[in-house]
């Protein structure tokens, strides 16, 4: 499965990523600026729209890849108006929704591209819907239309509202910790990463709603990841995820949220007991030598980012100089040499850490 999904999507999402650079020579291009649309101007569209919808849904691909292209080119311009979304949005929704619940693999999957491009507060809900209930190929094409939502909201005006985003970044979180297909995992961080760049003018709270649930997402995956053969491979999304955090908190220089400072210090500790829990199960001869070498350069990478973030999110200065004695990517690197003894040692003492500073229970740390 998790080779069909990347097939079925990959020539979809590469097209629609590049339509913008494709001319529409059917739809007066003045009408996705214009911030009201007369009545005239919304015949045009349904005309338009409907068109290009009967080649899409006619079974050429060929002939639908273009009206794919012509139907999201006006969505990827920087001067489209949240009134020309809404427009289309009524136009095509029905439809969208009923090609993503159908059987028609290729047509769901455009579908679920070109609503999220959309980016309504109506498109929003049809796509977590089916997020939640769709087959595994859907999912990840209703996770990719999310993420293509919150890159409108990145580009132009949205059309969505702030308070409908929020929900939609707390519906896309909430399953990660429990989320096994990488796919589907990709997906959900990649929406989330995206949802932390709609500027604050255009979805008020937003970025900083999803750099603290993509952060409280991470570190809660980061917890129920099982430590076997396959971590190596489990926690690549999660190391995206880390970086999508430390590029926020970059971007912000300091100015972070008492919340996501909290949740980036819980993702920490958690980075830590990840290490742990793979010192212990490798040197018990639990992981095979090969997957336990695949899964230790995974933790550095994770550790190395995950050490970053208190000087990042600007914890006390005492704290941050306790935290960098810990050494704690060094001490991982050198288990080898004394049997992890002494980075055994730096985490007990990194969860009194935890505990004293930040009032985090032992038990927010899978250290069995």
């Amino acid at each position: 499965m998790r080779g069909l999904i990347p097939r079925l999507c990959a020539v979809v999402l590469v097209l629609a990523a590049t339509a913008g650079t494709r001319a529409q020579s059917d739809l007066d291009p003045s009408i996705p600026a214009k911030l009201s649309l007369s009545g005239q101007d919304r015949t045009d569209v349904r005309g338009w729209a409907d068109a290009n919808w009967a080649i899409l849904s006619g079974g050429d691909p060929v002939a639908a890849s273009t009206a794919r292209r012509r139907l999201v080119a006006p969505l990827l311009r920087e001067d489209t108006t949240a009134a020309f979304r809404s427009a289309l949005d009524q136009v095509l929704q029905d439809r969208l929704d009923a090609a993503m619940r159908g059987g028609d693999a290729f047509l769901g999957i455009n579908s679920a591209i070109i609503c999220g491009w959309i980016g309504t507060d109506r498109c929003l809900r049809t796509l977590l819907d089916v997020a939640e209930r769709g087959d595994a190929a859907m999912r990840f094409a209703a996770l990719s239309g999310t993420e293509n939502a919150f890159r409108a909201g990145v580009i132009a005006t949205p059309a969505f509202d702030a308070t409908q985003a929020r929900q939609a970044v707390d519906a896309v979180a909430a399953a990660i910790p429990n989320t096994t297909e990488r796919s589907e995992l990709d997906a959900r961080i990649d929406a989330l990463a995206q949802a932390m760049r709609v500027p604050e003018d255009r979805a008020s709270g937003l970025s900083t709603h999803a750099a603290i649930e993509l952060t409280r997402a991470t570190g809660a995956r980061m917890h129920t990841l099982p430590v076997d053969d396959q971590l190596g491979d489990r926690i690549q999304p999660l190391i995206k995820g880390l970086g999508a955090i430390q590029s926020g908190v970059t971007q912000r220089r300091g100015d972070v949220d008492p919340a996501w400072r909290r949740e980036a210090m819980r993702l920490m500790g958690r980075c830590g007991a990840l290490a742990f829990q793979l010192v212990r199960r490798e040197q018990a001869g639990e992981i095979s030598e090969p997957a336990a070498a695949d899964a230790r350069a995974s933790i550095e990478t994770a550790l190395l980012v995950a050490s970053t973030l208190p000087s990042l999110v600007r914890v006390d200065a005492d704290v941050q100089q306790d935290l960098n004695r810990l050494q704690l990517l060094d001490r991982f690197r050198g288990t080898s040499d004394d049997g992890g003894d002494t980075f055994r040692r730096a985490i007990d003492d990194l969860m009194r850490i935890m505990g004293n500073e930040f009032g985090f229970p032992i038990g927010e740390f899978n250290l069995r």
